[in-house]
């Protein structure tokens, strides 16, 4: 699969064209309160009023842009999906399904009761709390000192790289929280919590080989195989144990690649 071919196969989870995604890149560099029109990204794209005018349609048909032309956070989510998968096809591990407990040092006067664009009542039958997306990010505030966040996925080469990464999205999510929900204050970095992450390796040659066999996903609760996202993946799922685990799977995975290519290398000898 060539690297275009790669780009597409992510560009699809949102249902979008090329050119579709570079009006969306466009829009990412006006300002939020801006009304944007069709006619200045006619003139930046050099296409067609009539033709910008579909594709804006179809932009807010999948919830991407609003009626002022502007970005919806699904938006902001399908070009932070886009950029982060086009400078990481080269890398060999992808941390998912990352949620973090964080606990809230202070939260405003009767929060829970007042109104806000971007939160909304939940429940689950065993707590009440509210529930949204911010930049990406989804957020449920349990109660008055517990935030639960799901972090974006995390594509590096080592447990260190993902380490590293998340600990930059955490920071970013501290100051987006505690910037937009004004009288806010978050526990610090030592008393946050992970309660959930899986960390796969990409393009598993042990994953494919199931597969191919089995011809279904399997799971044991510490280590699963699934090709959910286009491509097989051999993934680490126990949370406590999830960085020693893809260290382990790794190892394994080059084991494996090594001795395929031992036994073309015995195979192509004999002919």
């Amino acid at each position: 699969m060539t690297e275009r071919n790669k780009i597409n196969k992510y560009i699809d989870k949102y249902k979008i064209n090329g050119k579709e995604l570079e009006i969306l890149f466009i829009l990412k560099g006006f300002k939020e309160e801006k009304i944007v029109s069709q006619k200045e990204i006619s003139k930046i794209t050099k296409r067609p009023k009539t033709t910008i005018n579909y594709q804006f349609k179809r932009l807010r048909e999948k919830n991407l842009v609003n009626k002022k032309n502007n970005l919806t956070e699904r938006g902001i989510e399908a070009i932070q999906y886009f950029i982060q998968r086009d400078k990481s096809f080269s890398k060999k591990l992808r941390a998912h399904k990352i949620q973090m407990s964080i606990t809230i040092q202070k939260l405003p006067k009767f929060f829970f009761q007042s109104k806000n664009k971007i939160l909304q009542p939940f429940t689950n039958g065993k707590y009440k709390g509210l529930k949204g997306m911010l930049k990406g990010v989804n957020m449920c505030f349990y109660s008055s000192n517990k935030l639960v966040v799901k972090i974006p996925d995390v594509l590096a080469n080592s447990d260190s790289e993902i380490v590293c990464a998340i600990e930059g999205v955490v920071s970013q999510i501290y100051e987006v929280i505690e910037t937009e929900f004004k009288g806010i204050k978050l526990g610090g970095y030592e008393i946050c919590k992970f309660s959930s992450m899986h960390c796969a390796i990409l393009n598993s040659v042990v994953a494919e080989s199931f597969l191919l066999e089995k011809k279904h996903n399997y799971s044991n609760g510490t280590f699963c195989i699934d090709g959910s996202k286009g491509v097989p993946e051999l993934e680490a799922e126990n949370v406590k144990t999830v960085f020693d685990d893809i260290n382990y799977l790794s190892k394994y995975e080059d084991v494996v690649k090594e001795n395929q290519e031992l036994k073309k290398q015995l195979k192509w000898g004999k002919n």
